[in-house]
């Protein structure tokens, strides 16, 4: 497959899961809490297929670059509302994007791709699943840098990263010691549980690409 086709079937997949989830909260079929997981985790999902059909990062890199445009359009004008939480007012929907082309780019090569992976994955499901159990499971609360955190949140966050990279690792045949992918999944929370307003979109895709990397992915020593 050639990447432009490739880069044609990704806009498709994105734009039938934007449309779809964007149907779905104007028939309040969920909260928008719900809906912002369900579309974070859709996309995300599609970094598998961009990993395995595209030859160029540039083309990979090219749809959330795009996406990142449509985003600020929609943040600005109030529309996709599924993207954001209720009341929610940072600019986190383009951070997210612009934190996947990043790791495209700079981890396209094809033992480092792991690790793009993983953190975009990491990021596109266990943050948003965070957020769920956190308003849905009573809990006792923190506010790091003024922020509400909940414990069940940060510890859903821990349990879905820790499954991710787990899942990855096994998948791609990463070496080393097992029992540093807990320190992958804590460096993610911790990434999560000390940002604000938008910015874990940023920190959790590069704070645990960087230490996925420390930790030996991708042939690091």
């Amino acid at each position: 497959m050639t990447d432009p086709v490739a880069f044609f079937l990704s806009v498709a997949y994105v734009t039938g899961v934007l449309a779809t989830v964007e149907l779905l909260r104007r028939r309040e079929v969920a909260s928008r809490r719900v809906l912002r997981a369900l579309v974070h985790a859709a996309v995300a999902a599609w970094i598998i297929p961009t990993a395995l059909l595209f030859r160029s990062a540039l083309w990979a890199a090219l749809l959330p670059l795009l996406f990142a445009g449509i985003n600020l359009a929609c943040w600005r004008t109030g529309r996709f509302r599924a993207f954001s939480q209720p009341g929610e007012q940072t600019v986190g929907i383009v951070f997210h994007p612009l934190a996947i082309a990043a790791v495209i780019l700079v981890c396209w090569p094809e033992a480092l791709r792991p690790i793009a992976v993983a953190s975009v994955l990491v990021m596109g499901w266990a943050d948003p699943l965070a957020a769920v159990v956190g308003g849905a499971v009573k809990s006792p609360t923190f506010t790091p840098l003024g922020e509400r955190k909940s414990v069940a949140g940060s510890l859903a966050m821990f349990s879905v990263s820790l499954a991710v990279v787990t899942g990855v690792a096994w998948a791609t045949g990463q070496s080393g010691n097992w029992l540093t992918l807990p320190c992958a999944a804590a460096v993610a929370t911790a990434a999560e549980l000390f940002s604000a307003r938008g910015s874990d979109n940023l920190s959790v895709t590069w704070g645990l690409a960087v230490a996925l990397w420390l930790l030996g992915w991708g042939g690091a020593r």
